[in-house]
């Protein structure tokens, strides 16, 4: 469990290098070089990846100044917003069982709240090199492994704290 939240602080020193956000509004951030497995695949997969499932995001562009929802945006400008992230850092990633804050060094920030949802999906994986992975779901809450592995209780740890931060 260590080695998983080591290797997410370091998620902070790597710039975000690829973004995508899908019609549903829900997105994909790629942050360092490309892995190998990305040509293999014929898609842009980087060192660390930050993948949401479900879009009840929101976003501030500046320092929470004020929150927009995601799936309110049109998708173009959301691409276009987005697309400003590349060269940023992730300054901080704070997550409780009801929230989720993901601040970037350029003022750009996400939150999802999920304190008014009942949802049994997948929120949120945090993709780190090694294979390793922190996920968070409704029903399971944060938890730690191995991407590669199956995502049960023999493979996945439920990761205990009532809050994780990773950065400053």
């Amino acid at each position: 469990m260590d080695t998983i939240i080591a290797s997410a602080k370091n998620l902070l020193t790597v710039p975000v290098a690829f973004t995508y956000v899908y019609k549903d509004s829900t997105f994909h951030i790629g942050l360092g070089r490309k892995t190998a497995d990305a040509s293999i695949l014929g898609f842009n997969l980087r060192e660390y990846q930050i993948v949401t499932y479900e879009s009840s995001w929101q976003y501030s562009e500046r320092d929470g100044d004020v929150y927009r929802r995601l799936e309110d945006a049109n998708t173009e400008g959301l691409k276009r917003t987005f697309s400003s992230l590349i060269g940023a850092y992730v300054s901080t990633i704070v997550a409780d069982q009801t929230s989720v804050m993901i601040n970037f060094d350029c003022g750009f920030s996400l939150l999802h709240d999920f304190a008014n949802i009942v949802f049994d999906e997948d929120v949120l994986s945090i993709f780190l090199p090694h294979d390793l992975c922190l996920g968070f779901s409704f029903k399971l809450g944060w938890r730690a492994g191995r991407s590669t592995a199956p995502w049960n209780d023999l493979y996945w740890k439920t990761i205990e704290a009532s809050q994780m931060v990773i950065g400053k």
